[in-house]
C-alpha cells in the first residue's frame, strides 16, 4: 500500500514537473516574442522620430516649389518681350518671347499683321526694332528677328520631350491690355484645361487669365 502510494506520488510529481516545464517553456517563448515585438516597435518609433526631425529641419515642399517657380519666373521675365506695332492709321501692342540667342522672337501673327514698324522691348527696358521673317496666319504664329548683332539674348526653350498634360500647372507671361496698362510684365497661373485639334493643328486650352496684350506671350510649365 505504501509502496503503491509512493509510486503514485512520484508519477504525480513527474507529471507536475513536465507540465510546469511545458508552461515555463511556453511562457519563455512568448516572452521572447514579446521582446522581439518590442524591439521592432522601438526601431520603428526611432525611425519615425528621425523622419519627424528631418521634416522639422527641411524646407517645406510648398516653399521648395515656390523657390523653383520664382527662379523660373525670372527666366521667363528676361526672355519675354513687349511688342509695339505701328501701321497705316493704327498702333497696337502685344507680347512675344525670344527663342534664340541671336534674337529670334515667336509671337502671334495677328500682333504684327499689317505692321509698318515693330519694336521689341526687353525686361531691362532696352528697345530694338524687329522684322517679320515668316508668318502662318492659319496657326496665328509669326517669327520675328531683332535688328541687332547681339548674340546673348536670354531665351525660352520649347517643350520637346513630351506633350503637355491635362491638369498640368502652367504660367502665362505678357503685357496685358497693351498700351492701356504700362509697366512690367505680368504673370498668371492656371492649368492645361484641354488639348484640342482644330483644322489639323493642336492647341492648348488653359484657364490662366489672358488679356489682349498677352497675345504672343509664352505658356510654360512649372519647370519653365
Amino acid at each position: 500500500m505504501n509502496k503503491a502510494w509512493n509510486v503514485s506520488v512520484v508519477i504525480i510529481l513527474l507529471a507536475f514537473s513536465l507540465t510546469f516545464s511545458v508552461l515555463y517553456l511556453s511562457s519563455l517563448n512568448r516572452l521572447n516574442q514579446a521582446n522581439d515585438r518590442l524591439d521592432s516597435l522601438t526601431q520603428t518609433f526611432t525611425t519615425l522620430q528621425e523622419d519627424v526631425n528631418t521634416l522639422k529641419t527641411s524646407t517645406p515642399t510648398s516653399e521648395i516649389d515656390q523657390q523653383a517657380v520664382s527662379a523660373m519666373m525670372v527666366q521667363i521675365k528676361n526672355a519675354t518681350v513687349r511688342i509695339d506695332v505701328t501701321g497705316n492709321g493704327f498702333v497696337a501692342a502685344g507680347s512675344g518671347f525670344i527663342v534664340d540667342n541671336s534674337g529670334f522672337i515667336i509671337t502671334n501673327q495677328h500682333v504684327v499683321d499689317l505692321a509698318d514698324t515693330i519694336n521689341a522691348t526687353l525686361s531691362d527696358g532696352t528697345t530694338y526694332s524687329a522684322d517679320v521673317i515668316d508668318a502662318d496666319a492659319s496657326r496665328d504664329l509669326a517669327l520675328l528677328k531683332i535688328s541687332s548683332g547681339r548674340l546673348d539674348f536670354p531665351v525660352l526653350h520649347f517643350l520637346l520631350s513630351r506633350n503637355p498634360i491635362e491638369g498640368e500647372e502652367v504660367i502665362t507671361a505678357g503685357f496685358p491690355l497693351g498700351l492701356e496698362l504700362a509697366g512690367p510684365i505680368s504673370f498668371t497661373r492656371g492649368i492645361v484645361s484641354a488639348i484640342r485639334t482644330i483644322d489639323g493643328a493642336n492647341f492648348i486650352q488653359t484657364d490662366a487669365a489672358i488679356n489682349s496684350g498677352n497675345s504672343g506671350g509664352p505658356l510654360v510649365n512649372l519647370k519653365g
